[in-house]
């Protein structure tokens, strides 16, 4: 497999050190034969043959087998729609464009469903993957509620990047992080739709939603979004109640914390413990391989059914993203 990195910031390094990881643990045989980002360095490549590349011309020019592309959201969309166009594969980190009309134009772009995904990489977090296929073997029997949290504060320097501009961003905290919120909301239940949004700003001040709560309702089973960008403490949370039971992740590493999955059972006290003493905790993990694991199930390693983000899944998030944009206008 022959790739080449467009963006080498800190998702750009996540895909190389993913990489490297696969290549030493797995012998994936992942080359990187090019990257194009003119603030990286060749040391950061030691190990491969590869060229700094200056224009997307001599990225097509190189023919890889699949391009990451790790940018800012509105260039990410340009660069994406060269390359699709080239008939280059292509790997877009979330989100697969700043609206729904971008989304739209990609998929017309890609010759066909297999030349574009995106990067929903919390799909691949240990506990999220076990909440997700107990919820598909309906483990908690029929959903009462799903309720998530993401929200983390940023950095003083934030105020100036292109991550608070609602042009280049596209948005606030409903698309950046919220889309990947979006992106589970939609495995775990079938259609979610819209009921409410109420957003706050006033930290940033940027002109984008700084924290939003969103509820929607999927048949008989409520859910509610909680998104930050004004959180001084990292949080990610995910639970889901059934009338049978129910699961609990909580944290996707480093300063969020260690990703712990625990389940419960109704009235599992009446076991003779307390409901807490009753729970099993069915992972414990870092989250540090999420990315690795993408990777492995986008160029054919995992050897199991594909989990990763296609362009329709893409395209079903930025729908819900712009029917919850639109209670807002």
């Amino acid at each position: 497999m022959r790739v080449v990195l467009i963006g080498l910031g800190l998702i750009g390094k996540e895909r190389l050190a993913a990489i490297r990881n696969l290549n030493e643990k797995q012998n994936a045989k992942i080359d990187v034969i090019g990257y194009l980002d003119p603030t990286a360095s060749p040391l950061d490549f030691s190990e491969f043959q590869v060229k700094r590349l200056s224009s997307l011309d001599a990225v097509i020019n190189l023919a890889p087998d699949l391009v990451f592309v790790s940018t800012p959201h509105d260039v990410g969309f340009e660069i994406s729609l060269v390359l699709l166009a080239a008939g280059i594969r292509v790997h877009l980190e979330k989100p697969m464009g700043r609206t729904l009309e971008e989304a739209q134009i990609l998929v017309e772009a890609a010759r066909d469903k297999s030349q574009l995904t995106v990067g929903f990489n919390y799909r691949y977090m240990a506990g999220v993957r076990q909440l997700l296929a107990d919820c598909r073997g309906e483990r908690f029997g029929e959903l009462i509620s799903v309720s998530m949290i993401l929200g983390h504060g940023g950095s003083p320097s934030d105020r100036s990047s292109w991550k608070l501009d609602p042009t280049r961003a596209g948005g606030g905290c409903l698309i950046d992080p919220g889309v990947h919120l979006l992106d589970l909301l939609c495995l775990v239940v079938n259609r979610p739709k819209p009921v409410t949004c109420q957003t706050w700003s006033g930290f940033w001040n940027t002109n984008i939603e700084e924290e939003a709560h969103v509820v929607l309702t999927s048949g008989r089973t409520l859910a509610h979004l909680d998104l930050s960008v004004v959180r001084w403490r990292s949080v990610f949370s995910i639970e889901v109640h059934g009338v049978d039971g129910y699961g609990r992740v909580e944290g996707r590493g480093r300063s969020y914390g260690p990703q712990i999955y625990t389940r419960g059972k109704r009235w599992g006290w009446a076991e003779g413990k307390s409901q807490r003493d009753s729970e099993e905790i069915v992972c414990v993990d870092d989250c540090s391989s999420s990315f690795a694991e993408e990777i492995s199930d986008l160029v054919g390693l995992k050897g199991s059914a594909s989990q990763f983000g296609t362009s329709a899944d893409g395209l079903r998030v930025m729908a819900l993203h712009d029917q919850i944009a639109l209670l807002l206008a």
